[in-house]
């Protein structure tokens, strides 16, 4: 998904999507949805963490793939499963507008080619093998859930061998610019830039768009490395980042791009940063860090000039856009607008966080880095806050 070095890089959009794995493309998709002409930017080559992550989506309430495996499931079900799973850690408007919207996400999914199956696993498992694919990713087959509500199935794992994060945001990749989104990987965003209000007005960048061929065809393959198998190597990717740093002095070239209508941010986290884990989130530097070497804080620390939320150890979230729908209207309504798209791993809401008219999408890591309670964690946990400014 390169792009045509001869292009001039754009100056300005009406949106601009910082990050292109799957919570971007989403972002980007809805944007154009919404009338918007959009760029987005990924610091790599696209995919973030989604793209090495086992593609699965929690939903339910009778999501079509459901109910083509003949699994009955309802809201009412699924609202009292997940509010014993969550306790106190998600708000209950944000729990019943995701369940609420959960079947529309599958059906919104779908519509831009993410591949679904209903063949159900029948035995309980953390992650399912080829042949199955809607499974209990949660616990609702322990005691203390059963007893409140019958055990459903609604592990959503997307179509395709292997751990099957590609096959999630490769179709979201390809429909995000077959809609005209206008897309530069290799392009790491730097700071978010402010109007004398203080108002987010774009983004500066540094970008390899103008670097040769044969150098922006190298720091493609490094980045790729570095994510995996780097992920499972940790002195290798130390070794490929410092090489991509060397590359970048070099050969980078900063551009500033305006945005008219917002900045959406889906990318950040600090997981690879063992510092800010160490100070933040002690409790996950034991065990395989999974994410990207771009979840390292710089993108948080940017941005934390205009934003004063919590901070978050992981990157890959699948936003729910309800922010875009925010873009026809002057000012902000009292309660977040009902979730459209639902979320992977933690259910967001908007919440300001500043003066500047920043917005981020908070869930349970929100209040303890972790969206999922120890005893309950279908996997790592994974969750960095999408932020919408104004």
């Amino acid at each position: 998904m390169a792009t045509d070095k001869s292009a001039h890089f754009p100056e300005s959009a009406d949106v601009v999507v910082v990050g292109f794995g799957a919570a971007g493309a989403c972002a980007a998709i809805a944007a154009r949805e919404h009338g918007a002409d959009v760029v987005a930017m990924d610091r790599a080559n696209g995919g973030g963490s989604t793209a090495v992550s086992g593609g699965i989506i929690y939903a339910g309430g009778g999501t079509k793939t459901q109910q083509q495996a003949g699994v009955s499931d309802s809201f009412e079900q699924m609202l009292t499963y997940l509010r014993l799973e969550v306790g106190d850690a998600v708000s209950q408007p944000t729990l019943e507008s995701f369940v609420a919207g959960s079947p529309e996400m599958i059906r919104w999914l779908g519509d831009y080619g993410v591949p679904f199956d209903s063949t159900l696993c029948p035995y309980k498992t953390s992650y399912p093998n080829n042949h199955y694919y809607l499974y209990h990713s949660g616990s609702e087959n322990a005691g203390a859930f059963r007893s409140h509500t019958p055990p459903v199935q609604r592990g959503h794992r997307v179509k395709g061998k292997g751990t099957s994060g590609k096959k999630l945001y490769e179709p979201l990749a390809k429909s995000a610019l077959a809609l005209g989104v206008q897309f530069h990987p290799l392009t790491t965003a730097m700071k978010l830039v402010q109007d004398s209000a203080g108002r987010v007005t774009g983004v500066e960048a540094l970008t390899m768009h103008y670097a040769p061929s044969r150098i922006r065809r190298l720091y493609s393959t490094l980045s790729g490395l570095s994510t995996k198998p780097g992920i499972y190597y940790p002195p290798l990717r130390r070794q490929v980042e410092r090489r991509l740093r060397q590359l970048q002095r070099r050969y980078a070239q900063p551009v500033r791009i305006t945005a008219r209508r917002g900045v959406i941010v889906c990318a950040g986290g600090f997981i690879a940063n063992t510092q800010w884990v160490q100070r933040f989130a002690p409790q996950y530097l034991g065990g395989l860090h999974l994410g990207t070497s771009g979840d390292d804080g710089n993108l948080d620390a940017a941005c934390g000039h205009v934003r004063h939320g919590p901070r978050h150890a992981y990157a890959l979230i699948f936003a729910s856009f309800c922010a875009i729908n925010r873009f026809k209207v002057k000012k902000r309504p009292p309660h977040p607008p009902p979730l459209r798209h639902g979320a992977i791993f933690l259910w967001p809401t908007m919440r300001k966080t500043s003066s500047a008219g920043v917005f981020c999408a908070h869930g349970a890591s929100a209040r303890h880095f972790d969206p999922f309670p120890v005893r309950h964690r279908h996997s790592t946990p994974q969750g960095v806050p999408c932020v919408f400014v104004e």
